[in-house]
């Protein structure tokens, strides 16, 4: 009988078993089935929606148009007609997704405690503090709406604005932990003005022990960039998720320490690392820096 990893399942021939190709086969399957979902991840594309908007009192997310989601390896898209749907504190938004689509196709939304573990469940939104945090980068507060999936530019829900640094990132412990590049962007604190300045990170650990840490570093001026100075660092020691990490940032004018940033244009880096156990991991759902 095949044995089988234990956290993808991977399944691979027991020691000593005869015949094993068979196994080894679809050991070979399942690591290319999951290889392509996270490559697909990388390129696919969400928009479309109308108007979103977010209601607290009854927990209720609409849409009022079509959700695209757009598969440029396949050159198809899957459609998710407009309706609304109830989310719990604490409840993941999710799609379920046809891999490498043949043809154009529809889906629906779903909600649960936890993100389903598969290679076609992909989490669009968690609920979080009475607010919905999307994997495009928005968020809605209580009342806010948003024009479509997709950020605007310069704004998101509530009229505040954000840069998206990155996300949709896995990362695993090596024998030798190392730190991972998530994403890099440039930010201008002099823009932000009086406003509140957020870094936000959404993660989903697989954790036997220890901990991980997602860390903004400061990569210097825009064109001219230096030696990397750690700004901050969000750690978590709990496994599952999606979990919402967050650390207010303050601008200031000079000598900038501790969870602070300069009022000039700079270029921001997200990495991510763990000091848990060998193969343990780390899902990076999206980091931002959010000013409201």
């Amino acid at each position: 009988m095949s044995d089988s990893t234990p956290r993808m399942a991977y399944p691979y021939p027991s020691r000593d078993e005869d015949p094993w190709y068979d196994s080894f086969l679809t050991f070979t399957l399942a690591l290319d089935a999951a290889g392509y979902a996270h490559r697909e991840d990388r390129s696919i594309m969400y928009t479309g929606g109308g108007t979103l908007s977010w209601t607290l009192g009854t927990s209720t997310f609409t849409w009022t148009d079509t959700i695209q989601i757009l598969s440029p390896i396949g050159g198809r898209r899957i459609s998710i007609s407009a309706n609304s749907i109830v989310i719990a504190e604490g409840q993941v938004l999710y799609t379920t997704l046809t891999r490498q689509p043949l043809e154009n196709l529809t889906a629906s939304l779903s909600v649960g405690n936890q993100l389903p573990s598969s290679n076609t469940v992909v989490a669009l939104a968690i609920r979080y503090g009475g607010v919905l945090y999307f994997r495009t980068g928005i968020s809605l507060s209580d009342g806010d709406t948003a024009a479509g999936l997709s950020p605007v530019p310069g704004g998101g829900g509530g009229g505040g604005g954000y840069v998206d640094i990155g996300g949709a990132y896995s990362y695993v412990e090596a024998a030798t932990p190392v730190e991972e590049v998530v994403g890099q962007k440039p930010f201008n604190g002099s823009l932000a003005g009086g406003a509140t300045i957020t870094l936000k990170v959404v993660v989903s650990p697989i954790l036997s022990s220890g901990n991980c840490s997602v860390k903004l570093y400061d990569l210097g001026p825009v064109g001219t960039p230096g030696v990397p100075r750690l700004v901050s660092t969000l750690t978590t020691a709990t496994s599952g998720g999606p979990q919402v990490l967050q650390q207010v940032l303050t601008v200031v004018a000079a000598a900038p320490s501790t969870n602070e940033i300069l009022n000039a244009d700079y270029v921001y880096e997200v990495a991510v690392t763990s000091a848990a156990t060998t193969g343990d991991s780390v899902y990076v759902g999206g980091a931002r820096i959010e000013v409201l």
